[in-house]
């Protein structure tokens, strides 16, 4: 691999186009053998249309002290090959590992320890019909890495499959599989569903049991059981997540036909198991599902998990978004709170025609077509849900949300903020313009933003890929902005990347948080052209700014 260190600690060194300044670029690397290959690595795609299903593994690892790491697809040396990185600040590269794959293995997750970066590997083995998930360590100092080591593995058939889930505080996962109702049922697995943070969707008919294994960071084992899903015997249910919260506590969500979400919360430590059962939730084969609700539930402290949904009316031939509620799912006081809501108001409509226009977009005609990305759990007990703007197109009648099939259009623009306080009384909306566009597949990985959220300053870092230019335009460029939820209102856009070429990819999955302050990031300079790796320090732009 060539490296061409292009710019060290030139803080102060700031790109411009159209009255938009640069942040100040710690370094900046070229990587000649980087390649996203044929649908988009790390994305795995599947269906008959080769639409894109879910995000296979983060490609990024934050380490300490300024350092990370990245595994990519090399350009040359075969489909199963793979290259393991390591960088400090600076972009110094400490040490490089090539391995590959065998057979069909995959990646379902890497992660570091205090002495190693573990990588989770699949691999179904036809020939006794096992399951199994490996782990692969690589030497923090030195980047050597160990065998393959055994650390889950059932027999089952070939659907019956393997799957990973990260606790909410990063500290220790489960690997877990479901099993049949019956002892020679079947499972029905759906796959075309991709989730907004990108995370493996699934939609599984038949299980009755699920299985799992719990460990932390060190590998060591910490539980070892199963939880009775509970089949509603006059209804067809699907599960469709399974979580894991700092208290070793497994939610496993539950659509029961027609309109019901049940949860399951498991306690490890106790071994019981309690259940609470949402109603009036959505019918989630619905194809404008994506635009009622967010999911998985996001799990926050406390025993509570949440869940927005919007509700939504056809009025005038025209879909119209009439108010949105944040749902939580309280195991510790055995309730769910539904008292969270907003009515998106004719007001607000009006609030968000004009940030529109100032912005340079067209007014909005009716409120509608918002998506919901996240809720954010803060310290005082507030909550924000973050809804942004989403239009797509379909290409047939399957269902994509928000994956795309080749040729469809779609656009992303404002960020709605809804907060509740800690009683629960809704406070206001925060505005921020947003305008993306894009028409292939292969700017699926600058969808939506890169988020960062620092709870002590109470500010929300974005990175994304946005059109350029004072009237929005010139070609898409990789721009930063900070949300300040305290003060309800956020910093300018800031193009971080120049470049040389028209045509520019920003890579969202190789993104580093570092801290607040500093972020890493891999973009593409011109269609097929070159790649780099830069850190840039965002605070010195703020300074610059502020003089």
């Amino acid at each position: 691999m060539k490296w061409q260190t292009i710019c060290i600690l030139i803080l102060g060194c700031f790109w411009g186009l159209s009255g938009l300044r640069g942040q100040a670029i710690i370094s900046q690397v070229e990587v000649d053998e980087f390649d996203e290959g044929v649908n988009g690595y790390p994305y795995e795609t599947g269906g008959y249309y080769g639409n894109l299903t879910y995000l296979m593994h983060k490609p990024a690892i934050h380490l300490n002290a300024g350092e990370f790491a990245y595994i990519w697809y090399p350009s040359k040396g075969g489909f199963q090959k793979r290259i393991l990185v390591k960088y400090n600040l600076l972009l110094e590269e400490q040490w490089r590992t090539d391995f590959e794959l065998e057979g069909e293995e995959e990646i379902l997750h890497a992660f570091a320890n205090d002495t190693a970066i573990v990588m989770l590997t699949y691999r179904y083995f036809y020939s006794d019909r096992t399951h199994r998930v490996m782990a692969r360590t690589f030497n923090l100092q030195s980047g050597n890495m160990h065998e393959n080591n055994f650390l889950y593995q059932h027999q089952g058939k070939s659907n019956e499959y393997l799957l990973f889930s990260p606790a909410s505080d990063g500290q220790s996962f489960l690997i877990y599989h479901y099993e049949p109702a019956k002892p020679k049922g079947r499972l029905r697995s759906f796959w075309d569903y991709l989730y907004l943070d990108e995370t493996l969707g699934y939609r599984i008919m038949g299980a009755g049991k699920l299985y799992f294994s719990h460990f932390n960071l060190m590998l060591e084992p910490l539980h070892r059981d199963s939880i009775d899903l509970q089949l509603q015997p006059r209804h067809k249910s699907y599960a469709i997540a399974c979580q894991l919260d700092a208290e070793a506590n497994v939610y496993v969500s539950i659509f029961d036909k027609p309109n019901s979400l049940r949860i399951i919360q498991y306690d490890c430590d106790q071994r019981k198991q309690q259940t609470l059962v949402l109603e009036d939730f959505i019918n989630y084969w619905d194809e404008e599902e994506p635009y009622y609700t967010h999911l998985p539930l996001i799990v926050g402290s406390n025993e509570r998990l949440y869940l927005g949904m919007a509700k939504r009316q056809r009025l005038r031939r025209t879909w119209q978004t009439q108010r949105y509620e944040l749902i939580v799912f309280d195991f510790r006081e055995q309730f769910i709170d539904k008292s969270r809501q907003v009515e998106t108001s004719s007001t607000l409509l009006v609030q968000t025609s004009k940030v529109r226009e100032d912005y340079g977009l067209r007014p909005a005609k009716v409120f509608d077509n918002y998506v919901i990305r996240d809720i954010l759990e803060m310290p005082d007990g507030s909550l924000w849900m973050i809804t942004q703007k989403y239009d797509y197109d379909y290409h047939n009648s399957n269902f994509i949300t928000p994956a795309m099939k080749y040729g469809n259009n779609y656009k992303i623009e404002e960020m709605i903020l809804y907060k509740f306080d800690a009683a629960g009384k809704y406070v206001g909306a925060l505005i921020v313009p947003f305008m993306q566009r894009l028409d292939d597949y292969s700017g699926f990985s600058e969808m939506f933003s890169s988020m960062y959220l620092d709870k002590d300053s109470r500010e929300l870092h974005l990175l994304t890929h946005e059109m350029s230019g004072e009237k929005l335009t010139s070609p898409p460029r990789t721009f930063y902005r900070k949300i300040r939820l305290d003060h309800w209102d956020f910093t300018p856009r800031v193009q971080v990347f120049e470049g040389r070429r028209r045509t520019q990819h920003f890579f969202k999955n190789y993104t580093v948080w570092l801290n607040p302050q500093i972020v890493a990031l891999m973009v593409e300079d011109g269609s097929e052209g070159r790649t780099y790796v830069l850190t840039i320090d965002l605070a010195a732009e703020e300074e610059e700014r502020s003089e």
